[in-house]
């Protein structure tokens, strides 16, 4: 009999130890997913790191013509073809610089239509058409003309009359 007592203590401490440990790794994994996954602090790629402004402190910087290209070819060996109008949203909030910047955009508009149709020709149709596709398509564009003009004040890619084909 004290042999059975002896044994429902530990099964019942053996619980209460599994319980405990499945509540914790539960915490934990509810916190990581909460805070956007593990890492070192960095912003996940999809994200653009964009500063908390208002509407009219960005300024928006149309391309005049829209951009018609073939996707590089994927996993269901296809053609696709992409049209798309194109955006630069600027900062304008620092009155020196914005401006330089907003006509330097605009006398390196083929500069910009060339690094954004780099960026999508070598995207697949279907990189492009999942939900997050159009996002990450202008975080990629985005980066691409920070790196060349190596400007902060370049704050956000916006992308127009989309048709993914």
């Amino acid at each position: 009999m004290e042999k059975n007592k002896i044994m429902m203590v530990v099964i019942i401490a053996l619980l209460v130890i599994l319980l405990v440990a499945i509540g914790g790794v539960s915490f934990f994994a509810y916190r990581v997913i909460a805070s956007g996954g593990l890492g070192t602090g960095q912003q996940n790629a999809t994200q653009q790191v964009v500063p908390e402004l208002k509407p009219d402190e960005v300024e928006i910087l149309k391309l005049a013509s829209p951009i018609s290209t073939d996707l590089a070819i994927g996993a269901d060996g296809k053609a696709h073809l992409i049209r798309l109008s194109l955006a630069v949203g600027v900062d304008n909030t620092d009155k020196k610089e914005s401006p330089k910047l907003i006509a330097l955009i605009v006398a390196k508009e083929t500069l910009i239509r060339d690094i954004a149709l780099g960026v999508i020709k070598s995207k697949t149709y279907e990189e492009l058409s999942r939900p997050d596709g159009r996002d990450i398509l202008k975080n990629e564009i985005l980066e691409h003309i920070q790196a060349t003009f190596q400007n902060p004040l370049l704050v956000s890619i916006l992308i127009d009359d989309w048709i993914l084909s």
